[in-house]
């Protein structure tokens, strides 16, 4: 069995300071950001988000200057600041003790996550992380989760995904891979498409139980 983990929103409480990241920025730089702007650049790498603001905003920076800058804020929130979701560390215990491996799929920056993992103290649990920069593939692909399934040679039933993303949930259910919703505040709004998605929703990590296994 593989289980998969989503990060941000998922096992740690990030996605309020992620989802307002580039709004954050824009206003910084005396620049209005529009209107749902967290909402279109949710799925999007922080690459993927910084060229966006620079094709649509008059910034008369490279997207790589913009993502710089962006990234000085987020490396010390990951590194310094963030924390884990409630449940979470029970759940990775409990998969060690279960033989389960683990791995986290996620639209943030690799070495990031390894930052933020380090200072929890929760890097151990997991044999990789894979994320846009490392294969190169956009989250929101469903190419992104099939390649981990290659990787590992699990079928869809073998493995489980941790979730709090739409998008990747629909994915996964075309895979054929068991999908945990997760509640995360930022989400609220689409909380009823997350369980009608979702073989299993939590509204907390503490109320998992082993499904799946």
């Amino acid at each position: 069995m593989l289980a998969i983990f989503d990060v941000d929103g998922t096992i740690l409480d990030s996605m309020d300071y992620c989802n307002n990241i580039s709004e954050r920025y824009l206003i910084q730089n005396n620049i209005e950001p529009e209107l749902n702007l967290a909402e279109k650049m949710f799925s999007m790498s922080f690459l993927q988000g910084s060229q966006y603001v620079v094709d649509n905003y008059s910034l008369n920076k490279t997207v790589e200057k913009v993502k710089e800058e962006i990234l000085i804020g987020l490396e010390d929130y990951y590194f310094n600041k963030v924390k884990l979701k409630d449940g979470a560390l029970e759940i990775f215990e409990f998969f060690k003790e279960n033989g389960v491996d683990m791995v986290i799929a996620t639209s943030t920056d690799s070495y990031l996550i390894e930052g933020s993992f380090e200072r929890l103290k929760i890097k151990k649990y997991f044999s990789k992380i894979y994320s846009p920069d490392v294969l190169n593939i956009p989250k929101s692909s469903t190419k992104f989760l099939d390649t981990i399934l290659n990787e590992y040679k699990v079928w869809g039933r073998d493995a489980i995904l941790f979730e709090d993303g739409l998008y990747s949930l629909k994915n996964a259910n075309k895979l054929g891979i068991n999908t945990i919703g997760v509640y995360d505040y930022t989400s609220r709004k689409i909380q009823q498409e997350l369980k009608v998605n979702s073989d299993l929703y939590l509204e907390t990590l503490k109320d998992y139980r082993g499904e799946f296994l």
